[in-house]
C-alpha cells in the first residue's frame, strides 16, 4: 500500500459522506436513556443535593471544587432558591425531550450539555463513569448531523408528500463527529482493559470476585456460577479480554454486529449484578453508532413489513367479525 493510499483511507474514515441515520437513531436511544437517568437519579432527592440548603453547603463546595478548574455551572448565575434550581432541572428535562424528538437539535443538545454539566459540577459526588461518558456525548452530539433524520427538524419546511423520504432517508454527510463518538467508546474499553491489567487485583484473578460482592452496589442475587474459583478466574480474564476486543475489533466490519450482540449481553450481565444508574445503558446505546446504515434500513423494512402484516390480519379479523355478526342477526 502506498502512502497516498493510506492518506485516502484516513480521509475517507473521517470525511467520506455517509448516511447520518445511525447517529439519528443513537440520538433518540441515548436521549431516552439520559432522560430516564436524570429523572431517577436526581428527581427524587433533587432538593437534598441542589436545593436552597443542600447537603454540600456553598462554602464547602467552593473550598472543595469551585476554584480548582474552569467549571460550567449555571447555578452560579441564578438565585440560590429552590424555585430557581428546580427551574434549571425542568429546563434540562425540556431540552432533553427536544433532543429526543429532534426539535432544534443542535441547540437542544448543546443546552442539555450545559445543564447536565452544571448539575454534575454542582454536586460532583453523585457522578460515576457513566455520567462522564454522557457529558462527552452531549458535548460532541451538537457537531453531528443527528437532526437530519428521524426528527422534527428533518421535515420542517418539507412538502407533505416528501416527508417520508426526508424523515428516513437523509442526505449524505461527513461522519467526522460520529467517528469522535465511536472513538470515545473504543478508548473507554481499551483504557479500562489496560488499567485492569495494571491492577494486582484483576491481574491475579480477584477483580470480578470483589466487584460482584460490593454490597452498596448489589442489585439482584449473585448467581451461584460466581461462587466457584475457576469460574471467577475465567470470567475475570474474559472481562479484560472482552474489553480490549470491544475497543479494537469492533471496527472490523466482519466482527461488528457479533461484537455488538456480545457487548449488549456483557453490559446487561453487569447491570444484573451491579446497581450503577444508567451506566450500562449509556454504553449499550453507543453501539448504535457502529451499525451500518444499510443494516438499519433492513431493520426498518422488517418492522414495516411486520406492521403491514399485522394490519392486514386485523382487517381480515374485522371483516370476519362483521360476517359473523350478520349471520347471527339473521
Amino acid at each position: 500500500m502506498k502512502l497516498e493510499d493510506c492518506w485516502k483511507v484516513w480521509q475517507d474514515f473521517w470525511f467520506k459522506p455517509q448516511s447520518p441515520l445511525p447517529v439519528a437513531v443513537f440520538r433518540i436511544a441515548f436521549g431516552c436513556s439520559f432522560l430516564t437517568g436524570v429523572l431517577t437519579q436526581y428527581g427524587h432527592d433533587f432538593l437534598v443535593f441542589f436545593g436552597q440548603n443542600p447537603v454540600l453547603s456553598r462554602a464547602n463546595f467552593i473550598a472543595y471544587w469551585q476554584f480548582k478548574d474552569l467549571l460550567i455551572n449555571i447555578f452560579d448565575f441564578v438565585p440560590r432558591t429552590n424555585q430557581w434550581h428546580l427551574a434549571v432541572f425542568a429546563a434540562m428535562g425540556i431540552t432533553s425531550v427536544m433532543m429526543i424528538f429532534g426539535l432544534f437539535t443542535r441547540f437542544s443538545c448543546f443546552m442539555t450539555f450545559i445543564f447536565f454539566a452544571s448539575v454534575s459540577n454542582q454536586y460532583p459526588f453523585l457522578c460515576n463513569a457513566g455520567d462522564d461518558m454522557q457529558r462527552l456525548v452531549l458535548f460532541l452530539l451538537p457537531f453531528t448531523r443527528a437532526g437530519d433524520a428521524l426528527s422534527i427538524d428533518s421535515i420542517l419546511g418539507k412538502p407533505r408528500e416528501k416527508w417520508y423520504r426526508a424523515f428516513f432517508m437523509p442526505p449524505l454527510a461527513a461522519p467526522w463527529a460520529q467517528r469522535m463518538l465511536q472513538l470515545q467508546i473504543s478508548l473507554a474499553y481499551v483504557s479500562t482493559g489496560l488499567l485492569k491489567l495494571n491492577s494486582d487485583v484483576w491481574f491475579y484473578g480477584n477483580g470480578l470476585n470483589y466487584g460482584s460482592r460490593l454490597a452498596d452496589f448489589s442489585k439482584f442475587a449473585i448467581p451461584h456460577l460466581l461462587d466457584h474459583r475457576f469460574t471467577l478466574y475465567f470470567l475475570n480474564w474474559g472481562t479484560i479480554a472482552l474489553e480490549l476486543v470491544l475497543g479494537t475489533l469492533i471496527w472490523i466490519s466482519e466482527f461488528t454486529n457479533w461484537l455488538i450482540l456480545i457487548g449488549v449481553a456483557f453490559h446487561l450481565g453487569i447491570d444484573w449484578t451491579m446497581n450503577i444508574p444508567i451506566f450500562e445503558f449509556c454504553f449499550i446505546t453507543m453501539y448504535i453508532l457502529f451499525i451500518k446504515p444499510e443494516d438499519l434500513y433492513k431493520v426498518f423494512r422488517w418492522f414495516n413489513s411486520l406492521y403491514r402484516y399485522l394490519n392486514l390480519k386485523l382487517k381480515k379479523m374485522g371483516g370476519s367479525e362483521k360476517v359473523w355478526r350478520s349471520h347471527e342477526s339473521s
